[in-house]
């Protein structure tokens, strides 16, 4: 099975904080939320799931 995950990479502080999300509208809301959205990136990855 193969599975669709948004990744958000938050540059915005000294420490780099990642986080991971099921669905894009969850990892946009939470970009925006962000001190400084701008700073803030997406990636989507597809990863496969042994079933």
């Amino acid at each position: 099975m193969q599975v669709e995950i948004y990744i958000l990479v938050d540059h915005s502080k000294p420490s780099t904080r990642v986080d991971v999300f099921g669905s894009e509208p969850d990892a946009i809301l939470a970009k925006n939320r962000r001190d400084e959205p701008s700073k803030v990136e997406i990636f989507k990855k597809k990863i496969d799931i042994p079933t």
